[in-house]
């Protein structure tokens, strides 16, 4: 970042630097760590730093160079600050609460796993069948618990995350993302287990709202100038929420790490549009109208949803 740097040669060939700003202590500082003689005088009726002339070319460079690195450390704070400030959607959260009661509501119906509701053999995410071509399970497992603790502990995580995403994304573009990582996490998933692998829970999508944070972390962190110290944070707090939460007796493991790693995938190529599409209508508008029909054409090809 090119500076201009006041300066005029007097009779004697000495360097005079116009201090104004209050740059004396920096440049004195500076120029005596290069054991370049400068002293503070007067010149022209403005305080300068005079530099003999046999040091005048060196000081002068060092000084440019100095304000240089200066100004471009600033200009990457600058961004820094501009790129950790997160556009937050005017509208977050009442989407996310309809889906949890909504999830509520089919576990009423349903019940826990153990009373065989007919729903979970045509609902849930079976292995088989989804290997089958029965691809809607990936999406209608989702709304599937097999007991309440199960439906409060993954729709509390939910709404949690579900609301620091859309804060970002906006309520549509966030509920479409969090079912289409949730779908791919579920699907890729099926084909790592054998045919009689069969899971229920929205935990997939929990954890796709993770990756989809951590990516946006990631891009904001990158934007600023941190270079490879961008992931590091997003990556940690990935790991950390997956070894908490995300390892278990009786816990889909394969499920969570590919819901997140679906989440990352689509949070990486998408967030840097997040904060055009988190204040406009049409995109929030759209995204929701596609979450729900691939929702409904889900619960369609399943049979209906559960009564």
């Amino acid at each position: 970042m090119a500076v201009e740097i006041r300066h005029w040669y007097d009779e004697d060939g000495s360097l005079c630097l116009d201090l104004s700003g209050r740059r004396a202590e920096r440049w004195l500082s500076a120029l005596g760590a290069l054991r370049l003689p400068s002293t503070l005088d007067q010149s022209r009726g403005v305080q300068v730093l005079r530099v003999p002339q046999d040091h005048a070319a060196t000081a002068l460079i060092e000084i440019v160079r100095l304000e240089e690195d200066l100004n471009s450390s600033r200009w990457q704070k600058l961004r820094r600050r501009r790129s950790d400030k997160v556009t937050e959607a005017p509208l977050a959260g009442p989407v996310w609460l309809a889906v949890v009661l909504a999830l509520l509501v089919i576990h009423l119906i349903v019940g826990d796993i153990t009373k065989n509701h007919e729903v979970f053999s045509r609902a849930d995410v079976a292995s088989g069948q989804v290997q089958a071509g029965q691809w809607w399970r990936c999406i209608t497992g989702l709304c599937l618990h097999a007991d309440l603790p199960h439906w409060a502990g993954n729709t509390t995580a939910f709404l949690f995350f579900g609301y620091a995403l859309s804060r970002q994304t906006g309520e549509g573009v966030g509920a479409l993302l969090v079912l289409l990582a949730g779908f791919f996490g579920n699907f890729s998933n099926c084909w790592l287990h054998d045919a009689d692998h069969r899971c229920v829970g929205a935990s997939t999508a929990t954890f796709a709202i993770i990756g989809l944070l951590c990516a946006s972390s990631f891009i904001r962190r990158h934007a600023g100038g941190e270079g490879w110290r961008s992931w590091t944070l997003p990556v940690l707090v990935a790991v950390a929420m997956f070894t908490l939460t995300g390892i278990g007796p009786g816990i889909d493991i394969g499920a969570h790490a590919l819901g997140l790693l679906w989440g990352a995938i689509l949070g990486a190529l998408s967030a840097r549009w997040w904060p055009r599409l988190a204040r406009l209508i049409w995109p929030q508008a759209l995204g929701l109208i596609l979450a729900a029909v691939l929702l409904k054409l889900a619960w369609f090809y399943a049979g209906g949803l559960p009564s």
